[in-house]
């Protein structure tokens, strides 16, 4: 959008505006200083200026604007879809996946196939496969040399909401393909299903509550894009998770399974229209050569959300699908994290069954994601919880979450003083003590 194309939108009108990274901003478009804003004025700012109320925007950072009628109307609020609870299911223990488990997902010392952390993703074992993103190889040098990968995408995020950075956005798109087909990979590679230490904590864990009664359920958090999980609860329990609605199956379960950050076998389907629209022959071609189409016409963010299926759906581990061409549904690895993937029952239910937790078991999560801390203090808060984190002796979750659960008692699990905390270590305490975790 141009500048002149702002100047001519009425000042007096709402509006809709969609940004080139995917972003919606709403309110009166503002000019000050020759520089413009966004701004959503009530009575009690009339009088402040636009530069300290408003939203700093670039007019080519907006690919759509929709005026919002009738004028002056508040802006409903969809009400969130109803979870309706029968009977009386609680979790009192909620267990935390962060990378770290995932890495130990196995105890055998001689397996070599593991999820990688961090810089690792983009590492040389994975070069047959970047070598089919261009936009991640044109970013590895750089990743590869960051400390912290967090902190590098947070700052490529910052730079493409800041600026008007159509390329970087494209680069970040490519990653996202990237993640679900390495994702994908590891998922499918990583079968040990003899010493895979999810199954030997789920089925303790599920023998535990057996020992509860049926309304005793327990709460799985992972934010973790790898499917690990769901191998283990179908490979040793019997769990099937072809639909949403086995993630949150209170009635059949003794898990309910979240996974805020989404999961590289999640996606939106992109209309058939939309493909027309830039060219693309989905007869003929595949996912990989959209995702080239969709970085070598500079397709922005705000154009595919505009063309996806409004919900998620599931795929399976070969990529097989009649239903068309989509877009993955994972949240690239931000310092921030401060938005989730997932779908709106599952957000719903998570709440709900967040209320009822009275311990908390961490494994491998650093605990930086702000959104999710932000629902623990809502939904918990100052209540006397018991935490029992399993981080190789990093006890920075302690500080992390001390403001979000204030009452909370810590524990740091290192049974003997050469312990490193690992989870294989939890699992074999758990065999030998298992009363002393759940």
């Amino acid at each position: 959008m141009t500048e002149i194309e702002l100047i001519q939108l009425s000042p007096n009108d709402k509006y809709t505006f969609h940004l080139y990274h995917g972003g919606l901003l709403i309110g009166y478009p503002e000019q000050e200083n020759n520089k413009w804003y966004i701004v959503n004025r009530n009575q009690s700012n009339k009088e402040s200026t636009a530069g300290s109320i408003g939203h700093l925007i670039l007019p080519e950072q907006i690919d759509k604007i929709e005026p919002i009628y009738p004028r002056n109307k508040q802006r409903v609020t969809p009400n969130p879809p109803s979870y309706v609870i029968e009977g009386s299911p609680k979790t009192k223990i909620m267990v935390i996946f962060g990378a770290g488990a995932s890495l130990d997902y196995t105890f055998d010392q001689e397996d070599s196939v593991r999820p990688p952390l961090g810089n690792d993703l983009f590492s040389d074992t994975f070069s047959n496969l970047i070598s089919q993103f261009k936009g991640v190889e044109s970013l590895s040098s750089q990743i590869l040399q960051s400390k912290n990968i967090e902190i590098f995408f947070q700052e490529q995020w910052n730079n493409i909401k800041n600026t008007h950075n159509p390329k970087l956005l494209n680069k970040l798109i490519d990653t996202q393909y990237y993640l679900h087909y390495l994702f994908r990979h590891l998922s499918t590679t990583c079968r040990n299903n003899r010493k895979n230490n999810y199954s030997s904590f789920f089925q303790s864990l599920e023998n535990y509550l057996i020992t509860k009664g049926w309304d005793e359920k327990a709460m799985i958090v992972s934010f973790n894009y790898d499917t690990l999980i769901e191998n283990a609860l179908s490979h040793s329990l019997d769990y099937t998770f072809t639909d949403f609605g086995d993630y949150i199956n209170y009635k059949n379960s003794r898990f309910l399974l979240f996974k805020p950050h989404g999961s590289w076998n999640w996606v939106r389907y992109i209309s058939e229209k939309f493909l027309d629209s830039i060219n693309f022959n989905y007869v003929e071609k595949n996912l990989l050569e959209l995702r080239q189409t969709l970085i070598q016409k500079g397709i922005s963010l705000s154009k595919i959300n505009e063309h996806l299926d409004e919900g998620m759906a599931i795929i399976n581990k070969d990529l097989r699908t009649n239903q068309g061409f989509y877009y993955p549904m994972l949240l690239i690895p931000y310092k921030k994290k401060d938005s989730f993937i997932m779908p709106e029952l599952h957000f719903t239910a998570m709440q709900h069954f967040m209320k009822t937790v009275e311990k908390i078991i961490i494994i491998g999560w650093k605990g930086s994601e702000e959104k999710f801390k932000s629902l623990l203090a809502k939904n918990i808060g100052s209540k006397k919880i018991e935490i029992i984190y399993v981080t190789k002796n990093d006890s920075s979750i302690e500080q992390e979450l001390k403001e979000s659960l204030p009452n909370a008692s810590f524990s740091n699990f290192s049974h003997q003083k050469e312990s490193k905390g690992t989870f294989t270590e939890l699992n074999q305490f758990i065999q030998e003590f298992p009363n002393r975790i759940f």
